[in-house]
């Protein structure tokens, strides 16, 4: 089976798809007193919040962690808010002409607001387009409850990979946004921040940490909302 590999540089992650693994972390410079940390432990106190963590479940990365939005921001190219307009097919790694289960990914489509970091690119009508691995190679329509239209998402991204450096490569590497608009991904697991729609608090993507009451704006730059590895 090929894994979704996504080859970033050292200041962020290695993000793989893959049935196991570990969050290893270093400890950044804010002091972790100062941190808010979510816990994993109220996920199914929300139903959205029990989706995301089952859909992503088979997501694992080794990263450093960080302690605070600043120290994400510090990683990131582009740091964004907005509203998701829909999920959509991505990329797809592997050879379609071999017996080898290839690798697909999601795009995450989002309304954007006006940037905290960055800028949107030429011509993108206030879209941001991110990828996400597709654990288990679910197809797009699958995500549509745990990331409705409308959802609020806080972003800390980075270009993501071209896909030169894959044995395999990407069988369309274009998928998934417009012609000549770039793809982001989020610059490690701490940095895909969701505001559930019910209003009952903040849960991350990549760590399914759930943060009941938090709002979005805890987590931006300046603030103390990010969630720790265990």
């Amino acid at each position: 089976m090929h894994s979704l590999t996504l080859a970033l540089p050292t200041s962020a992650l290695l993000l793989t798809v893959a049935l196991s693994g570990c969050a290893a972390a270093t400890p950044a410079s804010a002091p972790i007193s100062s941190v808010v940390t979510a816990s994993p432990a109220a996920l199914s106190d929300s139903a959205q919040a029990a989706l995301i963590r089952d859909l992503f479940r088979g997501i694992s990365a080794d990263y450093i962690a960080r302690t605070s939005p600043a120290e994400l921001a510090d990683d990131s190219v582009l740091v964004v808010s907005g509203s998701i307009l829909r999920v959509q097919e991505g990329r797809v790694e592997g050879d379609p002409n071999d017996d080898i289960v290839d690798s697909h990914s999601i795009v995450v489509v989002v309304r954007a607001d006006k940037p905290v970091k960055g800028a949107l690119a030429q011509d993108s009508a206030g879209l941001v387009y991110v990828e996400l691995p597709s654990s288990g190679n679910r197809p797009a329509r699958d995500f549509a409850d745990a990331l409705p239209k409308g959802t609020r998402v806080l972003l800390y991204l980075i270009a993501a990979p071209d896909g030169a450096e894959l044995v395999w490569g990407y069988q369309d590497p274009a998928a998934g946004r417009p012609a000549r608009q770039p793809l982001y991904m989020p610059s490690n697991p701490q940095s895909f921040a969701i505001e559930l729609t019910d209003g009952t608090g903040v849960v991350w993507i990549g760590e399914s940490h759930y943060a009941p009451g938090a709002k979005l704006a805890d987590a931006f730059p300046g603030g103390k909302l990010v969630p720790l590895p265990d």
